[in-house]
């Protein structure tokens, strides 16, 4: 899970996770991505209200074509994938993806 959520993240955003942790819970993963922010991405960060605003407004809809792809990707390794989430913090400079799969 670790290797397809770097990955794509790599190709979506231009730049993968500094560091991912990861834990399976049967048929649950949750998998917590830190330094993900792009240094443009940083930069909005930074300028507070209006700059985290539009930043998570871009993020939330990058995320829509992100979470297809994963899809794909673990559908294509025989993993069918039921639901994926997502929570982004600029200010911490890290997400938290759950991926929820059929047993």
């Amino acid at each position: 899970m670790e290797g397809v959520v770097r990955s794509i993240s790599k190709q979506v955003y231009g730049k993968g996770p500094r560091d991912i942790h990861s834990i399976c819970q049967g048929n649950v993963y949750v998998i917590h991505c830190f330094g993900v922010l792009s240094p443009l991405e940083a930069r909005l960060a930074d300028q507070g209200g209006d700059g985290r605003d539009t930043l998570a407004r871009v993020r939330q809809k990058i995320f829509a074509e992100e979470r297809e792809m994963i899809t794909q990707e673990l559908e294509a390794k025989d993993i069918v994938v039921e639901t994926i989430l997502q929570d982004f913090c600029c200010v911490k400079d890290e997400r938290i993806l759950v991926i929820v799969t059929k047993e």
